[in-house]
């Protein structure tokens, strides 16, 4: 079913941007199928292969130890608010998450790195690398 919907998905988003269009007869259908084939190669060669799958995990490893290093530093710093543990019973399931207090500080820490990243031209480079490999 997941794949028939993202299929669906693909095939609407390409009927919204022909509906969106001025000049419909202007739109080189081979190109936006080349493009929609190509899309499809590479997400079956990027989930497919296990070279692949270990590069990604590798990497949602690394996300997941700057969420956890986040969490810490918003606990120390906010308490209970930023994720210590609750000096109450929550009665309600998610009723002591606070958006300012526990996701914004990863937005926060993520928006640094990147600049320190592209300070360093760090950044640059490996959208270089990306862009050349696609």
């Amino acid at each position: 079913m997941g794949t028939f919907q993202g299929i669906i998905g693909l095939v609407l988003i390409v009927i919204i941007a022909w509906l969106a269009s001025e000049d419909r007869r202007q739109i080189v259908w081979r190109s936006v199928l080349a493009g929609l084939g190509l899309q499809l190669l590479l997400a079956g060669l990027l989930l497919g292969l296990p070279a692949s799958q270990r590069l990604f995990l590798i990497l949602n490893r690394a996300v997941l130890a700057l969420d956890e290093a986040t969490r810490a530093g918003t606990s120390v710093v906010f308490g209970y608010l930023g994720g210590a543990a609750l000096p109450f019973a929550e009665t309600f399931p998610g009723a002591a998450f606070v958006l300012a207090f526990k996701s914004l500080p990863v937005v926060l820490v993520v928006s640094a790195l990147s600049a320190l990243l592209f300070y360093w031209r760090v950044l640059p480079w490996v959208v270089k690398i990306v862009s050349l490999m696609l």
